[in-house]
């Protein structure tokens, strides 16, 4: 894991300036399914109601780990200050944009998993495209370190990729090409996929990171200026 900043106004420039790419495939805008959490101070892999609508499969799951009452001292070393945890899946108040958008507290770390493929009747898209096909992953911006992983499944066979990423207080994109996803249990084929899941968690020592995520999408053709994270290890 590396981690990685966007170098420079004109990276950013070049990113928003890139036209949509015919072969692009929206997995999720946020436009869609929107939820708002309760203020969680302890919880162990807490399930949200499912969310529908136009992101890839027609559902979305969310999941969130913040620490487990149960365990003794677990919350007074992962939330010490006992602090809140929430995140919202919902447009701007202008509704100019919609994003997933996670808020947290000083010294509070929490995990937070996003999937595709669980809903009703699971999943079977087909993501296929080139040799260069990639995910790729819009923010608006990021308060602290995040340590962002993927997997993405066909059936029990899946591939893994992710990065370190330091705080960017600025729309920013990260791309994760297909071809360097660690794989096991046979890899995944994009032409088949039943299962995608996105982790996000601190990557600081205060935690309390924060973030907007509106877009998650596939491409064959790499953004100028993107964050590329390359192959774990």
């Amino acid at each position: 894991m590396r981690a990685l900043l966007l170098h420079s106004a004109l990276a950013l420039a070049a990113i928003a300036a890139t036209p949509a790419f015919a072969a692009d495939l929206t997995i999720d805008d946020f436009t869609t399914g929107h939820y708002r959490s309760p203020q969680y101070k302890s919880g162990w892999a807490v399930h949200a109601p499912e969310q529908s609508g136009a992101m890839l499969g027609g559902f979305r799951d969310t999941y969130l780990d913040l620490c487990q009452p149960a365990l003794p001292g677990d919350c007074a070393s992962r939330n010490p200050f006992n602090v809140n945890v929430s995140y919202l899946i919902a447009p701007t108040q202008d509704k100019a944009l919609a994003a997933f958008v996670q808020n947290a507290g000083y010294e509070a770390p929490p995990r937070v998993e996003i999937h595709y493929g669980e809903g009703p009747g699971g999943m079977s898209e087909n993501l296929g495209g080139g040799s260069t096909r990639r995910l790729r992953l819009s923010f608006n911006s990021l308060s602290q370190p995040l340590n962002f992983n993927v997997l993405m499944y066909t059936g029990a066979g899946r591939g893994q990729d992710g990065c370190n990423v330091l705080e960017i207080n600025h729309p920013f994109v990260l791309e994760l090409p297909f071809s360097e996803f660690t794989m096991a249990n046979g890899g995944f084929n994009p032409a088949a996929i039943t299962d995608i899941t996105l982790i996000f968690q601190s990557g600081s020592a205060i935690g309390s990171v924060e973030f907007g995520l509106t877009k998650v999408e596939v491409s064959d053709t790499a953004v100028g200026g993107a964050i590329h994270c390359g192959p774990i290890g």
